[in-house]
């Protein structure tokens, strides 16, 4: 039995999200470094149970059953119930859940909470980040909430730190972008199928696209627990006649083997946190188009390594996707190029692990 400190990482589920692979990658990096990690879910799916196993990362879950306050009430009990010497929790009602478990226990453990969106909902923030008062540090993956939470919320100006997403760059290196004659533009979007990803603006995209002469393909990958969003989606498809461009293929396990088959990654979000899937893309060397928001300018340089887009515009999203288009063989080249480089400067792991043991030296935790 080991006597390490016990670092307790909280998600809300292992279901397909971004938020919820980050926190098993940190859970990966951690426990790689030697430190006694385990991880906890509120709700019980298993998406990820397949990356838990290869990386032996510990898990436990707790019950669907019961109403939410039953479930809420359940999970307070199991954090408590651990033991942890430290917490660390992802996304707003998880965190919520995490400091009424500090607060119970009698402030037994430390706590990281972790904001992943840059989305700002001023009623709720007001509430939420004074309730973060109770946390002993507040880590961010979004630029823009960094610079709202330390201008906004001033008590929290010194426990708020950004830290960028951890992403498995050698895994990403490694992609062998497929070569073809062009014969047709593969076009991919990889995320939730969700109304903030903007996929209706996308489609529409994709009509005037096709109705200029280019011969494209567009593939929507990802996890739909909004039924009602994806019927949007397919009944717009049927609308502009584009069953046979246009194709849902739903969640995927290798999201390797969608970026060998990409030639254009296309994010249109309009809010987005710091993106894993744009990340990805990235350090595949794939060319993106992104919505021009704070935290893509982050990743992507217009014309640099991809293009920034007005997302709310389909017809400037068309002029977008119709610059990758006039793009010669050499200039796809240079931007492929220049995206894995920017992956290797901003995705160094050992960089982000010496980021979390400076800020568990802030708080006073030795692992």
């Amino acid at each position: 039995m080991t006597n390490k400190k016990k670092i307790l990482l909280v998600v809300g589920s292992i279901n397909q999200g971004g938020a919820e692979f980050q926190l098993l990658s940190l859970a990966r990096l951690l426990q790689s470094k030697g430190l006694n990690i385990e991880v906890l879910a509120l709700t019980d799916y298993d998406y990820f149970s397949p990356y838990i196993k290869e990386h032996g990362i510990r898990y436990s879950c707790v019950s669907n059953e019961g109403g939410t306050l039953k479930r809420l009430t359940r999970a307070v009990k199991q954090i408590i119930k651990k033991k942890p010497d430290l917490v660390i929790s992802y996304i707003k009602r998880v965190s919520q859940v995490s400091i009424a478990a500090r607060v119970l226990s009698g402030f037994r453990f430390k706590l990281i909470i972790s904001e992943r969106t840059s989305l700002v909902k001023p009623r709720h923030d007001l509430f939420y980040f004074n309730l973060a008062l109770l946390a002993n540090k507040v880590t961010v993956n979004s630029t823009s909430k960094y610079a709202y939470i330390k201008n906004r919320f001033p008590l929290l100006k010194d426990r708020t730190e950004f830290v960028p997403n951890i992403i498995d760059i050698k895994k990403f290196l490694t992609v062998q972008l497929s070569k073809h004659e062009f014969e047709h533009v593969r076009i991919s979007y990889v995320g939730r199928i969700s109304p903030e990803k903007n996929l209706l603006n996308l489609v529409k995209a994709i009509r005037i696209i096709v109705d200029k002469g280019y011969v494209v393909t567009l593939s929507l990958v990802g996890e739909a627990n909004n039924k009602k969003y994806l019927q949007e989606v397919f009944n717009l498809i049927n609308k502009l006649k584009l069953e046979s461009i246009v194709k849902y293929e739903g969640p995927t396990h290798d999201v390797t083997e969608v970026y060998k088959k990409t030639d254009l990654l296309c994010l249109v979000s309009i809010f987005e946190g710091f993106s894993n899937e744009l990340s990805e893309a990235i350090a595949s060397g794939i060319p993106v188009i992104a919505s021009d928001i704070e935290e893509n300018r982050f990743l992507v340089e217009d014309r640099i390594n991809g293009f920034l887009i007005d997302s709310n515009d389909p017809v400037c999203l068309a002029a977008g996707i119709e610059k990758f288009l006039q793009l010669t063989p050499i200039e796809i080249e240079i931007i492929s190029k220049n995206n894995r480089q920017k992956a290797i400067a901003i995705f160094d792991e050992e960089n982000i692990y010496q980021r979390y043991l400076e800020i568990f030296k802030q708080i006073d935790f030795r692992a």
